[in-house]
């Protein structure tokens, strides 16, 4: 059962209860009886309640840290064909290369939060989690992102601001974004925003 298990999921990738009990067809307390025992072993590895993996290890760098990245895609993100989520915050800048700051925190922003914000705990990593200012499909969540990238810029910028319109000018292009989402988008957002997507020539580049 555990060779199956390992074939169907693979090394260092999230497996939950629900997959053990899918993929053997069994109950829940059998397959917390079985992650026990595979725990116990050395099998596999619990990173948080509800949360194991197999380990991956390197001959040079010992065991390979577990990707969280994959977790937070089943929970805040969601499929490329159905997004729920984005990063956002510093976590967005650092993609769009306006900061070189590593975020400690992870902001997302997703449709699965309905209040006005929180943090979340995952092992040892804290999520800042956001609603969207509009909800989020696969139509419109390039240009969302793009806007919150506008919104923050002045904030977490570290370089001039003709180097951050460069560098945001870039994500626009290199995200594909089209003027028709960001005109569907706009109103949710202040106009200071919509006036900034003009001033550093954004909506230009755009396809």
């Amino acid at each position: 059962m555990l060779a199956l298990i390992k074939s169907i999921y693979g090394l260092n990738k999230p497996i939950y209860i629900k997959n053990i009990e899918s993929s053997l067809g069994i109950s829940n307390i059998y397959a917390k009886k079985l992650l026990k025992k595979w725990i116990n072993d050395g099998e596999i590895k619990r990173f948080d309640n509800g949360i194991y993996y197999f380990p991956e290890k390197s001959e040079l760098f010992g065991e390979k840290s577990f990707n969280i990245d994959e977790v937070l895609r089943d929970r805040y993100l969601g499929k490329k064909s159905n997004p729920q989520g984005y990063y956002s915050g510093l976590t967005l800048a650092n993609t769009a290369r306006i900061t070189t700051q590593v975020p400690v925190v992870k902001f997302i922003v997703t449709n699965m939060e309905k209040g006005n914000g929180r943090n979340v705990k995952i092992g040892k990593i804290t999520v800042r989690l956001s609603k969207p200012r509009k909800n989020i499909n696969r139509n419109n969540i390039a240009a969302l992102s793009l806007l919150d990238l506008i919104s923050t810029a002045e904030r977490y910028s570290e370089f001039s601001r003709e180097e951050t319109i460069l560098k945001i000018q870039e994500f626009a292009k290199k995200m594909e974004i089209t003027k028709c989402s960001v005109r569907d988008s706009i109103e949710s957002y202040p106009a200071k925003t919509s006036q900034e997507l003009i001033m550093m020539g954004v909506y230009d580049v755009l396809a």
